[in-house]
């Protein structure tokens, strides 16, 4: 997880998963899709309400300074992928489509030296 031990790995991934939660609506679902990948689902099909979650978790997560016990302060950045839970899809072809697209994201990314990268898949629409 992080070269700072998995007591400061642990602390950064329920901090990152508090922001998340901060960042979303209430009837919103986030959760840890599986070690440094989150999830979050949402109902709204909006386009502008999608790109401002985004952008609003992005610069809450690197902005944020997770402190370790010995007073280190650890970075993180962020990769963001969406897509759209559309009617009639299964459920696993919507997570695939927006693993993809995390996948992209990541690709295309620059993670600053110094700085632990997280990851957020966000499906938009449908019901789970």
């Amino acid at each position: 997880m992080t070269p700072h031990g998995h007591l400061a790995g642990d602390g950064v991934l329920a901090s990152v998963g508090a922001i998340l939660k901060d960042c979303v609506r209430d009837e919103d679902f986030v959760g840890r899709y599986g070690g440094e990948e989150f999830m979050v689902i949402t109902s709204s099909y909006e386009p502008l309400h999608i790109a401002a979650v985004a952008e609003r978790i992005r610069s809450r997560v690197e902005e944020f300074d997770f402190i370790t016990e010995s007073g280190e302060a650890i970075r993180l950045t962020i990769s963001i992928g969406t897509s759209l839970y559309l009617p009639g899809m299964s459920v696993e072809k919507a997570i695939e489509m927006t693993d993809e697209a995390l996948y992209d994201a990541k690709r295309q990314g620059k993670k600053p030296r110094g700085q632990q990268p997280f990851d957020v898949a966000i499906t938009v629409g449908g019901e789970v």
